[in-house]
């Protein structure tokens, strides 16, 4: 049995961030992850998830959770999970345990439960396929690396002025591709010359190495749902690796790149 114990707005803030909402390349609005296994250790919730579009990967350490006691939590689906903590106040005191292929969720002062399916570890596919890439994303030399490529080229970005240049996106007719040049300024070009485009520079903090990329999928569903700076690494016409930190967690993100422009 696993048992944790947490406000009900850091868990909802957890999930949240696993689930990744955000637009779609035709700009439709929706989630890129279902499902994840919460691993429950150490003071600590880990969870490595894969997008249902294979085009992000996801690895979050949530710190802001006492682990009453340790083991793991399969969460078949994110939005209905995310629906029954609704039905209690933000400010509540949860203890959220596994029992009897159940989630069971109590809040003593009034009280209330909610008792919520349980889905079977080995059904949970998206974070079992995750976690068997986990050690392939690595910093060597103070260069990130995943499985054999190096991101050599690295800013560290508001997310703000990410967001407003995925926002050129919702431009009618613009096509949401989003190149990204990491060299003497930082630029991204939304669309294309045939259908449209805007070019914007964008402020960064810092910035080093040179290397272009572009992505679709994915993207505005990692970073619509950061705040603050985030470091950013480019491989030269591959992944993109998104690392934010606060006092709460650490996520990783992996983007996949735009193969083709065509």
């Amino acid at each position: 049995m696993t048992k944790i114990k947490a406000k009900v707005s850091d868990i909802k803030e957890l999930l949240k961030l696993v689930k990744l909402e955000g637009k779609d390349p035709d700009g439709s609005t929706s989630s890129i992850m279902e499902n994840c296994i919460l691993n429950c250790s150490n003071g600590k919730i880990n969870t490595c998830c894969l997008a249902k579009t294979s085009t992000v990967l996801s690895f979050i350490t949530y710190n802001k959770i006492d682990i009453i006691s340790e083991g793991e939590i399969p969460i078949g689906n994110l939005e209905i999970v995310l629906s029954y903590l609704g039905r209690f106040e933000n400010d509540d005191i949860i203890i959220i345990e596994t029992a009897d292929n159940k989630i069971k969720v109590v809040r003593d002062s009034p009280k209330k439960t909610a008792l919520i399916p349980m889905t079977a570890r080995e059904n949970v596919e998206d974070s079992l396929r995750a976690e068997a890439v986990k050690d392939s994303l690595k910093c060597e030399d103070g260069v990130w690396k995943f499985r054999t490529t190096l991101l050599p080229a690295t800013m560290k970005v508001n997310t703000s002025f990410i967001n407003k240049v995925l926002g050129d996106g919702n431009v009618e007719n613009l096509n949401r591709k989003y190149p990204f040049v990491i060299d003497d300024e930082v630029v991204c070009k939304v669309g294309d010359e045939r259908s449209g485009m805007i070019e914007s520079v964008i402020p960064v903090e810092s910035k080093s190495g040179k290397a272009s990329s572009s992505y679709a999928a994915g993207i505005d569903n990692v970073f619509s749902n950061l705040t603050d700076v985030v470091e950013v690494c480019l491989a030269e016409g591959g992944p993109m690796l998104v690392i934010s930190k606060n006092d709460k967690y650490e996520a990783r993100f992996i983007i996949a790149p735009l193969i083709s422009e065509d």
